[in-house]
């Protein structure tokens, strides 16, 4: 199951489901399941954060959260 943390970047998390070959990852901290990351919620946050909108915030997976 491809997973990245809540702190990996935008970018890692798409290298993630490129080497996977999937549209999701989840996302895990330590042991414990904190939400899934599509890749259209990935394009969503990576064009908030484009547009200047998540100006001193980390990356943003909402939507997806399990």
């Amino acid at each position: 199951m491809p997973t990245v943390s809540p702190n990996s970047s935008l970018e890692h998390a798409l290298e993630v489901m490129g080497r996977n070959k999937t549209r999701w990852v989840s996302v895990v901290e330590g042991e414990k399941l904190v939400g899934v990351l599509t890749l259209e919620s990935l394009f969503k946050a990576y064009e908030r954060e484009v547009s200047g909108k998540s100006a001193n915030q980390g990356p943003s997976y909402d939507g997806d959260a399990v």
